[in-house]
């Protein structure tokens, strides 16, 4: 566990040094429409923050980010306003977590490997960087008796850190509210292409 601490940091440590010597994208006094898309790995957490110390690699799952906005300049820093949306799945590992944490009750599940998820936030990038949005989420799910969901409200504040054409985010995204009576959290990380 220490060695993946000290490999995060270096990282991180990179990371940062890229972002304050790499220019940004767009030029100066530039605004337009923003678009970014890329990959990313989740990590669902739960509600017990607590644990965080055992890792289960059985909660793990892939998405997809995206993001299209307005980039408006304000002396050197520039911010975004506008809509993500993230698409992605849930392996079964995950969805039995999610409806423990939640004391949710689905019926007999059709055994399946993956479960959709879905996420639209409205909110903004400030100076490049900082990540503020929030909306809805919807989890679907197979049960015998046809296809179901839950829906919740999602907010994530998060990270974009520049590394050139592409930049490095790292979010934690909550899932609450709605057909969730408690708090779960995801943490995200992966990369974004900016076009």
């Amino acid at each position: 566990m220490k060695t993946l601490y000290t490999l995060l940091f270096f990282f991180v440590a990179s990371a940062i040094y890229a972002q304050a010597e790499a220019p940004l994208t767009c030029p100066q006094n530039q605004s337009g429409i923003v678009f970014m898309l890329g990959p990313s790995v989740n990590y669902y957490q739960g509600g017990d923050v607590t644990s965080s110390e055992k890792f289960d690699a059985e909660v793990i799952n892939y998405q997809l980010n995206g993001f299209i906005g307005y980039n408006s300049p304000h002396t050197k820093a520039k911010n975004s306003v506008g809509i993500f949306g993230t698409g992605g799945y849930t392996n079964e590992a995950t969805f039995i977590k999610i409806k423990e944490v939640q004391g949710l009750n689905t019926g007999e599940l059709v055994i399946n490997k993956y479960y959709a998820f879905y996420q639209v936030e409205a909110g903004m990038i400030i100076g490049n960087v900082l990540r503020l949005s929030t909306g809805l989420g919807k989890q679907e799910f197979q049960t015998v008796s046809g296809s179901d969901s839950y829906a919740f409200f999602s907010s994530t504040a998060g990270l974009l850190i520049n590394l050139g054409p592409v930049g490095w985010n790292i979010d934690a995204n909550i899932n609450y509210g709605r057909d969730y009576p408690k708090t779960a959290i995801r943490f995200v990380t992966g990369l974004v292409i900016m076009f």
